[in-house]
């Protein structure tokens, strides 16, 4: 069971993803940046999902820091368009890219090639 940290500012969003990733994985979830900064100084994930796009920073840029710690995977989670979304996780280091999808299966597929 891989551990997963997800990182999104929308309640509905976030809630759906983590529900549907705890069936297979262990998940934590957070709506800010600064609301996850403690989880991730004191754990170590096996994959963080980062939203791109939130008030007060970007997922991109935020995908630097967190490459400099312990964890392992880091993707961008984003409802931006692929091939946006394909060249913001390259310029930051990021593993790859999740996109936002409402439809479980690929979610999940998506994700668990990550975890």
């Amino acid at each position: 069971m891989s551990s997963i940290l997800v990182i999104d500012d929308d309640p509905v969003l976030r809630k759906y993803v983590s529900s549907l990733l705890s069936r297979q994985h262990s998940v934590e979830a957070y709506e800010s940046w600064s609301a996850a900064f403690q989880a991730l100084s004191e754990n170590v994930y096996d994959l963080v999902m980062l939203d791109v796009e939130m008030p007060g920073f970007q997922g991109d840029a935020i995908a630097g820091l967190i490459r400099r710690g312990k964890h392992g995977k880091i993707v961008l989670f984003s409802s931006l368009k692929r091939e946006e979304l394909s060249r913001r996780a390259k310029e930051c280091g990021a593993d790859g890219y999740v996109e936002k999808s409402l439809n479980p299966h690929d979610l999940i597929l998506a994700v668990d090639q990550y975890a």
